[in-house]
């Protein structure tokens, strides 16, 4: 019940949030959090249980779920501006269009200098076809670093649900999905 709560209070402040690049990245993680990394620590945490798994062995999987759930929703942000909507199965303005303020869009309003800072606002709320957006905003998150620092934490997430694996069993494949959900490309 408390991930069914922790989730509808993430996609209420995701609603919240709609076409505002000022609720800084703080919010968009507590979304993440709220949202993809209390359901997969929550699943993580049942199969442990399911499978008979001690008290501190439960714990330890359900913080390697909300890392890996983590870092599944920052490389899902990342996925509209590194690879192809072909390869993704979702479209690249897929953000753009939604008003959604990603993470790397966060992190490029952090780093930008004024004309960019002003720029993003005025090409992410609109009056701009999304394509011609798309791309304006790409730009602006290659010019800052937005991408890379982006991709950064991600890994960061995929090594702390790493981690956590420290002394569990037969953990091998739940660190390489950690390592994967940081490094996909769809």
């Amino acid at each position: 019940m408390e991930v069914l709560r922790h989730m509808c209070q993430g996609l209420m402040l995701e609603t919240e949030i709609r076409g505002d690049l000022t609720c800084g990245v703080p919010t968009v993680l507590n979304v993440m959090q709220a949202k993809t990394a209390a359901l997969t620590g929550a699943a993580c945490q049942a199969g442990a249980i399911l499978a008979g798994a001690t008290p501190q062995q439960n714990q330890a999987l359900r913080r390697y779920g909300e890392q890996l759930g983590m870092a599944f929703q920052i490389r899902d942000d990342l996925l509209p501006y590194t690879a192809e909507d072909q390869v993704t199965g979702k479209t690249a303005t897929s953000d753009v269009a939604n008003l959604q303020p990603a993470l790397p869009v966060l992190f490029a309003c952090e780093a930008a200098d004024e004309a960019d800072r002003n720029r993003l606002p005025t090409v992410f709320r609109g009056g701009t076809d999304p394509v011609t957006a798309h791309r304006d905003i790409l730009a602006v998150l290659t010019r800052t670093g937005a991408l890379t620092k982006a991709a950064r934490m991600a890994f960061s997430r995929a090594e702390q649900a790493r981690a956590e694996l420290a002394g569990l069993p037969h953990s091998t494949q739940l660190a390489e999905l950690a390592t994967a959900s940081a490094d996909r490309q769809h």
